[in-house]
């Protein structure tokens, strides 16, 4: 049986539309920290996650102004009698939050890792508040 041409293009922009939206799901959510109010606010979040391929940080503020995060990912990879182990920190600068960011694993298909990010205005006077959001992404 053959597929009209106008079913087979629907469909195919239907798998197309949503192929997007799927790649750009930041993975499992493993963590948060949120701050409001007063002078200089700062939002911290930490967690752990075993196998991960991917780890991302999301950073909201309100207002939308620049921030500034740190993020440090330390990862464990077991290598027979011996472990190895590496740790990265990342300082970002970011215009206008929300932004989502990749934090780099400093070792290549770690065990474990622990990622933990603080989130903060760049101008000290700023008041309001922050979020920080940690993602990943595990192997199979």
């Amino acid at each position: 049986m053959r597929v009209p041409a106008h079913i087979a293009l629907a469909a195919a922009v239907i798998v197309l539309g949503l192929a997007p939206a799927a790649a750009a799901s930041p993975g499992s959510q493993i963590g948060s920290g949120t701050a409001q109010g007063g002078n200089l606010p700062v939002a911290a979040a930490s967690s752990k996650a075993f196998k991960p391929s991917e780890l991302r940080v999301r950073v909201e503020s309100d207002p939308k102004v620049d921030v500034k995060a740190s993020v440090t990912v330390s990862c464990l990879k077991q290598k027979g009698a011996g472990n190895q182990t590496g740790s990265r920190t990342t300082i970002y600068t970011l215009p206008a939050a929300p932004d989502t960011r990749k934090a780099k694993l400093p070792l290549k298909r770690p065990d474990s890792c622990r990622i933990s990010a603080t989130l903060r205005f760049t101008d000290a006077k700023q008041g309001g508040s922050l979020k920080v959001t940690l993602f990943a992404r595990l192997r199979k």
